[in-house]
This record gives C-alpha cells, sequence and structure tokens, in this order.
C-alpha cells in the first residue's frame, strides 16, 4: 500500500521538537523563541488536504489550555501527552 506523500514526515527544523501520530494523520512542531513557544500543528483531511496551523504562546497556562482543548487529547492520547510534557518543558515547567 502506498503512503500518500502528504502524510510523509515533514523536514526536521533545527532546534525544534517534532511530535507525530502514528498513523501520520497529525503532527506538532514545538520551538522555542526570544517571545515564547511557537507550535505548528499539521492535520491531514483525507488523502489530498493538509491543515496547518501556527501559535505563538507567551505562557505556560495559554499553552496549556490550547492543549485541552485540542481534538488530539481524545483520537490520539498518547501524542497528547507528549505534547503537552515536550511543550510545559520549553516553558520551564512540568505539565501533565
Amino acid at each position: 500500500m502506498r503512503r500518500s506523500p502528504l502524510r510523509q514526515p515533514t523536514p526536521h527544523k533545527p532546534g525544534c521538537a517534532t511530535l507525530r501520530s502514528e498513523d501520520g494523520a497529525i503532527e506538532f512542531t514545538l520551538g522555542r523563541t526570544p517571545n515564547g513557544v511557537v507550535v505548528e500543528r499539521i492535520s491531514m483531511r483525507g488523502e489530498a488536504a493538509r491543515v496547518v496551523q501556527t501559535v505563538l504562546f507567551t505562557d505556560g497556562d495559554s499553552f496549556e489550555r490550547w492543549c485541552d482543548t485540542d481534538v488530539t487529547r481524545f483520537e490520539h492520547p498518547m501524542l497528547y501527552v507528549n505534547l503537552k510534557r515536550d511543550g510545559g518543558a520549553l516553558f520551564g515547567r512540568s505539565i501533565g
């Protein structure tokens, strides 16, 4: 079975951490900036569409609230736990 080229991992970005679901349907890239933490969320819509969202969080509380409202919490629980843990670490705190 061939995998859609859209479901292939995106190239690694230096200084960033990338988390990906096992099926390749969703991917998060987290990176520290002088203004906070940038999160890029890529989700697949079938085999033909990709939705990319990029958010800058200036504090850990807003990041944690955002994580708690994302559907990843229910659809990919292990990815959700890793996202909160790795994002929290970028804010210098333990989340989860």
